[in-house]
C-alpha cells in the first residue's frame, strides 16, 4: 500500500526495495539512538568510537548516503551535524 504514495515511493526509489529503506532507516534510528546516549554520559567514549567507526562505514555505502540526503532534515540538529561531518575522503558522493 505505502508505495502507492508519490512522496513514500520517492524514497523507495533510492533504494532496490522498501526492505531496504527501512532497513537503512532503521540503523539511522539505532545510530542516532546510541549517539545520544553518549551526548547524555550513558555510555563511554571508547564504546562511542565504535559506533562512529560503524556510521563512518556505512556512509561508504552509496544506497545509505543517498537515504540519508533525502531523510536527514528530520534528524536532529546535532546528530545531522555529526554525519555531515565525517571525513569527507571515506564518503561516497
Amino acid at each position: 500500500m505505502s508505495q502507492e504514495s508519490p512522496v513514500v515511493s520517492k524514497y523507495y526509489s533510492l533504494v532496490d526495495s522498501p526492505q531496504q529503506y527501512y532497513i537503512i532507516i532503521q540503523s539511522f534510528d539505532m545510530l542516532e539512538f546510541i549517539f545520544r546516549l553518549y551526548r547524555t554520559k550513558m555510555i563511554d567514549s571508547e564504546l562511542w568510537l565504535r559506533w562512529e567507526a560503524t556510521a563512518i562505514s556505512m556512509m561508504t555505502i552509496p544506497k545509505f548516503k543517498k537515504v540519508w540526503n533525502k531523510t536527514k532534515d528530520s534528524r536532529s540538529h546535532e546528530f545531522r551535524e555529526l554525519i555531515d561531518s565525517l571525513p569527507p575522503n571515506l564518503q561516497n558522493d
